[in-house]
């Protein structure tokens, strides 16, 4: 059950992380390339983000739920993959807000991932101090000639 400003998404299953990208030769090497099918649910997956949660966003921090299906392939890969496309679909402001992070695998489940989003507090993060420009030591040697 769902709490009050949480955003639930049911997503395709992201490529395992060892099909992701192929090795393309170039005149100075090689570099790797996305494969077109990684391309394709990086796209797909945004838009779905962006239909499911209907312009709901959690701004700050946030707990995730994800439920996947029984597979062979490691999950810690298809984790990031998704939080990416939550933040990137617009659920989340920034993924680096999880504060909880709750796996499960449901051998019922085929093919897709049911996602949880639930805000954790509505108080934005800390403002980072301010750095002063200058030499603390030049800025004294200032006060001391003046």
């Amino acid at each position: 059950m769902s709490e009050a400003g949480a955003i639930t998404l049911v997503l395709d299953l992201p490529p395992p992380a060892n099909k992701r990208l192929v090795p393309v030769r170039t005149r100075t090497g090689a570099t790797l390339v996305r494969r077109t099918k990684t391309a394709d649910w990086i796209t797909a997956a945004r838009w779905t983000v962006m239909n499911q949660c209907g312009g709901r966003c959690i701004p700050y921090r946030f707990a995730a739920l994800i439920v996947l299906p029984e597979t062979e392939a490691d999950i810690d890969s298809r984790i990031k993959d998704i939080l990416d496309a939550c933040q990137a679909g617009g659920a989340v402001a920034n993924d680096k807000g999880c504060r909880s992070l709750r796996v499960e695998i449901d051998p019922g489940r085929v093919g897709t991932a049911l996602v949880e989003l639930t805000p954790t507090a509505e108080i934005p993060p800390p403002a980072r101090a301010r750095r002063t420009r200058g030499n603390a030591r030049t800025r004294n040697t200032m006060e001391t000639t003046t």
